[in-house]
């Protein structure tokens, strides 16, 4: 008989294989439209009050912010001539001056929305793919331009602030966005399909942290919050439209796929996951299911795994055999 390292592990593996038919979302999780926004929304951000903002690439585009539970969707800020492909809450507020601002990214520009204005707080002559804080309201992003190309910090004391290059990519491997673990360490998504894991001041602490199976790929990481998820690694896939959840040791477990491509992935306030497809620009809301869950800690996992008559997604503890029910 197995053994599982956590629980957790075994939830989300059990429910992994139940996917025998090609399923949007495998069994064990469910998922709802949340929201529509014009395609597609490339970085999408909370603030503590649950309001989901989503930037969209291309021009003359605008933020738009999204109410509570999904609705309102409406125009946020002025409307932006070249496109606002990143946006973040500064929660912390040490980069904008005010906690709870909402900072947009393009070409040119890093700039706090005020009102029906935006204030450029950085100078900088290329693009802000994607951002993102870290717990100390240090703002990062990356830029993939063909040159030049890597994750910058924001520096100084004030505005307008500059940059320091963190890390420098290359052609065969542009840099495209960002996820920040709880000790500041950060996870750069490239365009090659490949992720890499760095410590704070940029030193690499594995290249490639993972290879994703369907390369060519340009993944959107977010870190889990914790609970349920864990604090691993969660990454949205375009152009195959699959999320997968990564360990600390770099193992991968394919959560859901079939989607539209998608292009940005982000955890609310209220622990759901949150995807944002490509094509129809429609965000999704991913929840576990907690039947699914229920069954698992009451003992009825050799009943789910004999109903769906596959072997369980993840592997087992290094040495040990698994032997299908």
């Amino acid at each position: 008989m197995r053994c599982w390292k956590d629980p957790l592990s075994l939830f989300i593996a059990v429910v992994v294989a139940g996917s025998a038919f090609g399923q949007t979302l495998d069994p064990g999780f469910s998922f709802s439209p949340y929201a529509t926004v014009p395609a597609p929304p490339m970085q999408l951000s909370f603030n503590a009050a649950g309001e989901l903002f989503v930037a969209k690439s291309g021009p003359n585009s605008f933020i738009r912010r999204i109410g509570p539970g999904g609705a309102p969707v409406e125009t946020f800020g002025p409307l932006f001539p070249t496109e606002p492909i990143s946006v973040q809450v500064d929660r912390v507020g040490a980069f904008s001056g005010t906690p709870g601002s909402v900072i947009a990214g393009g070409r040119a520009y890093i700039s706090r929305i005020d009102g029906a204005t935006a204030t450029n707080l950085v100078t900088y002559s290329e693009k802000a793919d994607g951002m993102a804080f870290d717990n100390n309201g240090r703002l990062l992003f990356a830029d993939s331009s063909q040159a030049p190309n890597g994750v910058y910090e924001v520096v100084g004391a004030a505005a307008p602030y500059t940059v320091n290059q963190l890390i420098v990519s290359g052609a065969n491997r542009r840099s495209h966005k960002i996820a920040v673990d709880g000790q500041n360490r950060f996870y750069t998504a490239y365009t090659n399909g490949t992720i890499g894991y760095y410590e704070a001041d940029g030193t690499e602490i594995s290249y490639p942290f993972v290879t994703l199976d369907d390369v060519p790929a340009v993944p959107s990481p977010a870190i889990g919050p914790g609970g349920i998820w864990g604090n691993d690694l969660y990454v949205a896939t375009n152009p195959t439209g699959t999320i997968v959840r990564i360990d600390a040791q770099g193992n991968k477990t394919t959560i859901g796929s079939g989607f539209e491509p998608l292009t940005s992935i982000a955890f609310g306030p209220d622990g759901a996951l949150y995807v944002g497809q490509r094509d129809s620009g429609t965000i999704l809301r991913i929840v576990p299911e907690p039947g699914a869950l229920a069954a698992l800690l009451a003992g009825w996992v050799p009943l789910i795994v004999r109903r769906h008559g596959g072997r369980l997604a993840r592997g087992p503890v290094e040495g040990e055999e698994f032997n299908p029910v």
